[in-house]
């Protein structure tokens, strides 16, 4: 899974490590498997050298939610061949089952027949890291081979490293730098098991979810790039004080500038990765972003949260 660019080897992962094609495999299938993305088809005039016209040809473009299109595009620049690997998904591993995103569990589930054996499925999760992780007890090693996956290993993905290589990123340090982090696993079982799933549980009950996500195998983590709009930590300033800094450095300390917005930001990303967008939007400066309290999870929010009540809403089907 490489591309010829420029006369230079673009390889399909991170430059300079070696991922087994059989790992590269899988987390391409697992991609293209858990997406609502479609492809549609323009055509494009390209110049072709040797030839006095243009020659058309059709160019792919995801189309959807904005993350699931860096995804795909993420495929798409690597020289993947998206509009094949999608009819052939669609031919040969048809969906049976997904369970959408849930802003409450923050993951979403699928679940394929696998290509070539209808005796088994797969089933593919993706979410935030925090929220997969925790239901994976296996990873695959750098030959693609089956391998338990320990707590200490899962918590040295999500904490903070106190040493090592610097170099070398967790998923923390992902989120730190600002990016969106989302999480990918996936495991396999008998269609006679699904079935008996099916009728053992409602596939809307906790139950039938609790019985697909157990014992999952941890496959990737992504960092997405999403950066803040050109301009926009000018009017967070103007609103917060009102007028704008040239420079971070020249916000006056909290005990002499005169707040008159409190401006917040409410985001369903990694806790690092709000702290980050809240630094480079204008919502804190460093010395608040250190500051206790300054970023919570939900749960600590409805804490001081009084008189809160969560009310069903029939007509979006969420709370």
């Amino acid at each position: 899974m490489a591309a010829e660019d420029g006369g230079a080897r673009k390889d399909f992962f991170v430059q300079h490590v070696e991922v087994h094609a059989e790992l590269k495999e899988i987390i391409k299938e697992s991609v293209i498997s858990n997406t609502d993305v479609r492809i549609e088809i323009t055509d494009e005039q390209v110049t072709v050298p040797g030839q006095s016209k243009p020659v058309i040809e059709p160019k792919f473009k995801p189309s959807g939610q904005p993350l699931e299109i860096g995804l795909v595009q993420f495929l798409l620049d690597n020289g993947e061949d998206i509009n094949q690997s999608f009819i052939t998904r669609n031919k040969f591993a048809p969906k049976i089952l997904q369970l959408p995103f849930s802003q409450e569990l923050k993951r979403k589930v699928v679940i394929r027949q696998v290509a070539g054996d209808p005796t088994l499925v797969r089933i593919y999760v993706k979410g935030a890291p925090e929220e997969v992780l925790k239901l994976c007890t296996q990873t695959l090693d750098q030959n693609a081979q089956p391998i338990q996956f320990l707590n200490d290993a899962k918590e040295g993905q999500l904490m903070q490293k106190q040493d090592g290589n610097p170099d070398e990123k967790n998923i923390w340090s992902m989120a730190a730098d600002g990016l969106k982090v989302i999480s990918y696993a996936f495991k396999e079982i008998e269609t006679a098991e699904l079935d008996r799933l099916f009728q053992s549980y409602s596939d809307e009950s906790d139950e039938f979810r609790w019985e697909l996500e157990q014992d999952l195998i941890y496959l990737c983590t992504f960092g997405m790039e999403d950066p803040c709009r050109v301009g926009l930590r000018g009017h967070v300033q103007k609103l917060r004080y009102g007028k704008e800094y040239g420079d971070v450095n020249d916000i006056p300390s909290s005990d002499s500038r005169n707040n008159q917005v409190n401006v917040r930001l409410l985001t369903g990303d990694h806790v690092e990765t709000a702290r980050r967008a809240g630094l480079e939007s204008g919502i804190i400066t460093a010395s608040e972003s250190m500051e206790g309290g300054c970023v919570m999870h939900a749960d600590e929010l409805r804490e001081h949260l009084e008189g809160y009540t969560k009310t069903w809403d029939p007509v979006k089907s969420q709370f």
